[in-house]
């Protein structure tokens, strides 16, 4: 089977080949239903995040300094 790539973001991206992309807030059950919806079933190899809860952001660029 080939690979399956789902992208969630709150903000827009620009299009990728292969790339299913889902505008939406993934704390919210209706993105995860629409996640779930893409993989027919099956389940994911692999999960990626890059989520953050708000204002760890900026205790992260102070950390950097």
């Amino acid at each position: 089977m080939p690979a399956k790539v789902v992208a969630v973001d709150l903000q827009a991206m620009a299009p990728l080949p292969g790339v299913v992309q889902i505008q939406g807030d993934i704390t919210k059950l209706s993105t995860a239903q629409a996640i779930i919806g893409h993989f027919d079933g099956q389940l994911a190899d692999i999960v990626v995040s890059d989520g953050a809860p708000d204002g760890l952001t900026a205790a992260w660029d102070c950390a950097c300094c």
